[in-house]
């Protein structure tokens, strides 16, 4: 619906984000809005991720003229399900912003689309976040490291440092290990701070 754009008068700077979902670069407004990008691109069940979906005009209470919203994202999953998304901290959600989301919301629910506001990951999933997603291009070397990847985190109390032993100093599984973290093939809690006792278990129905 618009290209983010920056000047002296605006407190946020657009952000180039490389998305795996869309095989392309999507242009969003803020470091929130960047963020979301990299949650909702790591969800094996978002098919399809579209910034500045759309503009919404809406009339508010006590106001004469009608106001006007466009959302930050919108996401579509494999069932075809749409959910729109507002990306906004929560300490700058003023009245202004609740009454626009009011109005989203709404309009959402008109069409059987589902509406979420994103304030932000804690500052240490934030970070996490942003290391694993560093590692989501394919390399040439995973495959070959998944089944060593998968050997070593099935190991009973598995941890980063396991990986570490494993990896001889190559670099190669490490690297792996933070890309099958990206991909949910290897589970860490990106809630807590990456140590090298981080606790990692190779994600499958059977455990």
């Amino acid at each position: 619906m618009r290209t983010p754009t920056s000047s002296e008068k605006q407190r946020h700077i657009p952000v180039r984000v490389h998305s795996m979902t869309t095989g392309s670069v999507l242009l969003v407004e803020s470091g929130l809005e960047y963020e979301l990008v990299l949650d909702l691109d790591r969800d094996p069940t978002v098919v399809w991720l579209v910034p500045q979906p759309f503009r919404l005009r809406y009339l508010e209470s006590g106001v004469s003229r009608r106001r006007s919203h466009t959302p930050d994202l919108l996401s579509i999953d494999a069932t075809g399900a749409v959910t729109v998304w507002d990306a906004r901290p929560t300490d700058r959600q003023d009245e202004k912003f609740k009454a626009a989301t009011k109005a989203a919301a709404a309009a959402c629910e008109e069409v059987e689309w589902g509406y979420r506001v994103f304030a932000g990951h804690s500052p240490v999933r934030a970070a996490n976040l942003r290391w694993v997603s560093a590692f989501r291009h394919v390399q040439p070397w995973y495959e070959n490291a998944a089944a060593e990847l998968e050997r070593v985190s099935r190991r009973p109390g598995a941890s980063v440092v396991d990986v570490l032993a494993a990896d001889h100093g190559a670099g190669h599984l490490l690297s792996a290990l933070w890309h099958h973290c990206w991909s949910g093939a290897v589970e860490i809690d990106l809630d807590l701070p990456l140590t090298r006792d981080s606790a990692i278990n190779w994600a499958t129905a059977d455990g």
